[in-house]
């Protein structure tokens, strides 16, 4: 298409191979995380995945900012305005990618699903980072 980048057509093809995968199927992918997040992004929560994806103990990463292992996270911002950052919801939405840093082997490409855990005690998010083949 005239008029078009390529830039454009690569994030089409990463949103149309994204939606063949389902949420559940995301979730219970084998080289997928699970993280929970307070709304500053603070890990509060994880699961003995995060040492095959992030290269840490699971208590090794709580208390820690999120943005240490998803750098794009810190120029993103998880909040704003008290609600989940509509850009965020949207990249991940769409399959954009997200640079992990593991902690021996160096950054590679994953994707992201997040889930907005909202309860009249505590909100939290849970995070759910999925690495590409």
């Amino acid at each position: 298409m005239p008029g078009r980048s390529r830039t454009n057509d690569v994030r089409t093809v990463r949103y149309r191979e994204g939606m063949r995968m389902t949420p559940q199927a995301f979730i219970r992918d084998q080289d997928t995380a699970v993280v929970t997040l307070d709304p500053s992004g603070t890990i509060v929560d994880c699961d003995g995945s995060v040492e095959r994806m992030f290269g840490y103990t699971p208590e090794a990463l709580i208390d820690r900012d999120i943005a240490s292992l998803i750098p794009q996270l810190k120029e993103i911002g998880i909040m704003r305005e008290g609600e989940v950052n509509g850009l965020l919801k949207y990249l991940c939405h769409i399959g954009a990618p997200f640079e992990v840093r593991h902690r021996e082997r160096g950054p590679y490409e994953s994707h992201l699903l997040l889930v907005d855990l909202r309860n009249a005690a505590r909100r939290q998010l849970r995070m759910f980072v999925r690495r590409d083949a």
